[in-house]
């Protein structure tokens, strides 16, 4: 058989921020952000919009060459998952794998194989002895990364699942999947042991807090669904004070007493019978329902390391914030409606005496009102989820989202990691970024002490990174005191964007110089000029119109851009400011090219005519340096 010529891929991609198909995640210390580069995974230094270093995806391929790397094609990372240890990252790809990557060494420790799929779900546990991965082959797979193999695969939904979370009060795992179903798996038998079916459509997204009480899930409709975890002390403490027999003090005519009771004796009995026999049930309880103002569907639910917010990312360009309540603030407005309310009753309850007996009814219905308090038992019965979580304002950005991430707080294993990586990084620093860093040191002094007057005064700082659809990544800090806590209030603070070492839209034109040491790619609103040695962008120039074309000028300090108007516009590369333009077509310019004799150039436009131009480079009369013009 005859061989034919094949194509091989020199170069890695650049320019690429963070890549649609996957998430973004801080690191521990909350200095970097990793995000996804399509086969590979970039490490960025968001405050100085720096890439610090790049995880490869062809780690452990370099004795392979030619046809045997083209038959193993780099599979494209998918989800990406920080470890509880600090140093380490999992990350996983569209071919099924799971690695291991050592951080400050960039380097893979661990290669997991089990799926089928494409990775769409990771998560560790709390000390990061095991680690849980979902995929679109609809299986769970359990893994023991301190032995380097799978436990057990969980079998049971029907689509690709969407999330995964080990609980850590409880040998359990809560799974969501696109078949409208989120399961609980006991990890010690294998086995499904509860089942939500309480969502009309696919579940994209779900978080649980940290003491694992509440787990509010996201589906394809405009409402957020909390619910009851029975896992933890706390959670069936909960359980068996609101479904308890004892009457709410005393207080006959209240709404507690017209509940559904049968429904509740009937769980509460099924409960009991599970504790007696010794054995750890697992049940999960619906509470209500949070409403949503996008009509698209939820992708990403995030609960913030404190537990004071919940956030909820859409698949438009909103992100809307929930503020959670504390047990004082809880109590305070329950209280206070359950007073609201007895009030009103018992107003009712005079005026209705009042016309059959003026005196002595309304003395003894005085009496025995003041005789009602408000118990914690009452408090704990009538809250609901409109009582737990505030609305605040929503975030709208520039572009529509991908994911977000919260900066985590550190456990003593990773801030001992996080304490060594950055002595490592300091000891490497050359003298001026030292100085540059000793600045930037006395900057976090500051914002050290605005965090502290805030939380003083009464608020508390939370940092969010946002994965952005236009290649770029986008830092917010989250500020919620007394003063923010109303829907109309903004929460939500830009510090910092990583954005100009790519493109904001698709790449239209790319155009190499004559000696192959800078690429020119074109985008509608921008035309960038890199170094294709190392990688890095040298100037971009803003472009007014739309660029579709462009080609370099003898000497590379020369450019010409054809835009979706018609004009041919001549740019110094150097400056990036335009020097002429010309209408060059009636319709918009498609193409671009030199001529060999490299004194004119061809261009194709909409109006169905190509045409010839000829140019000289002259030097200004006005120019002491030897630059050339166009």
């Amino acid at each position: 058989m005859k061989t034919y010529l094949r194509y091989e891929q020199r170069e890695p991609s650049w320019g690429v921020v963070s890549a649609a198909n996957a998430n973004a995640v801080f690191d521990w210390t909350g200095n970097l952000v990793l995000s996804a580069a399509l086969e590979d995974v970039n490490v960025w230094n968001v405050k100085q919009g720096k890439l610090i270093n790049v995880l490869r995806g062809d780690a452990g391929e370099e004795g392979l060459s030619g046809y045997d790397k083209l038959d193993k094609a780099r599979p494209v990372v998918t989800r990406i998952c920080r470890s509880p240890n600090g140093r380490d990252v999992a990350v996983g790809y569209e071919d099924g794998s799971v690695r291991v990557w050592h951080l400050a060494e960039a380097s893979c420790v661990l290669t997991l194989n089990g799926h089928r799929g494409a990775i769409t779900a990771l998560g560790y546990n709390r000390d990061g002895s095991l680690l849980a991965s979902g995929s679109a082959d609809t299986d769970v797979v359990v893994w023991d990364p301190v032995a380097e193999t799978g436990l057990y695969r969980l079998r049971g939904h029907k689509a690709p699942v969407t999330h995964v979370r080990i609980l850590e009060h409880s040998r359990h795992l809560v799974s969501s999947s696109k078949d409208t179903f989120v399961k609980v798996w006991d990890l010690d038998t294998q086995f499904c042991v509860h089942t939500v079916v309480n969502h009309r459509g696919e579940v994209w997204g779900f978080d649980i807090n940290d003491d694992e009480t509440r787990m509010v899930t996201g589906s394809i409709d405009n409402e957020l669904r909390v619910f009851r975890l029975l896992t933890s002390d706390n959670g069936r403490a909960e359980y068996r004070a609101v479904h308890s027999k004892d009457e709410v003090s005393g207080n006959d005519d209240h709404q507690t007493k017209t509940r559904t009771q049968q429904n509740k004796k009937n769980k509460k009995r099924k409960w009991q019978s599970a504790d007696d026999k010794g054995e750890q049930e697992m049940m999960v309880e619906f509470l209500g329902s949070l409403g949503r103002k996008s009509r698209q569907r939820v992708m990403t639910i995030k609960f913030s390391p404190r537990g004071d917010l919940l956030l909820c990312q859409n698949a438009d360009r909103t992100i809307q914030p929930f503020y959670v309540r504390t047990k004082e603030e809880v109590t305070k407005r329950v209280r206070r409606r359950i007073k609201r309310h007895r009030d009103q009753q018992q107003k009712k309850q005079q005026q209705q005496q009042q016309q059959q007996q003026q005196q002595d009814n309304d003395e003894k219905n005085q009496k025995k009102g003041d005789g009602k308090t408000v118990t914690p038992l009452d408090i704990l019965r009538e809250t609901t989820v409109v009582d737990e979580f505030g609305d605040l304002k929503q975030l709208k950005t520039p572009t529509k989202v991908r994911s977000i991430d919260f900066v985590p707080l550190l456990t003593p294993e990773a801030e001992a990691a996080a304490a060594e990586a950055i002595a490592a990084a300091r000891a490497a620093e050359q003298l001026k970024e030292a100085a540059a860093a000793a600045t930037g040191s006395s900057k976090r002094k500051r914002k050290r002490r605005s965090k502290t007057a805030a939380q003083k005064a009464g608020g508390a700082v939370s940092r969010l990174v946002v994965n952005l659809m236009n290649n770029s990544l986008a830092v917010y800090d989250i500020l919620i005191d007394n003063a923010s806590k109303s829907a109309d209030s903004n929460v939500f603070t830009k510090a910092q964007r990583v954005e100009l070492p790519g493109h904001r839209s698709g790449v239209r034109w790319n155009c190499l110089s004559k000696d192959d040491s800078k690429l020119m790619s074109a985008s509608s609103d921008q035309v960038k000029v890199w170094s294709v040695v190392s990688k890095q962008c040298l100037a971009t120039m803003m472009m007014e119109g739309y660029a579709l074309c462009c080609v370099f000028v003898p000497g590379d300090q020369h450019a010409v851009i054809g835009t979706k108007e018609g004009y041919l516009e001549i740019w110094d590369i150097r400056s990036a400011s335009m020097l002429q333009r010309i209408q060059a077509h009636d319709g918009p310019v498609w193409g671009i090219d030199l001529h060999p004799n490299e004194r004119g150039l061809i261009t194709g436009g909409g109006d169905n005519t190509a045409k010839m131009w000829e140019f000289e480079l002259a030097v200004p009369e006005d120019s002491d340096s030897d630059d050339d013009d166009s």
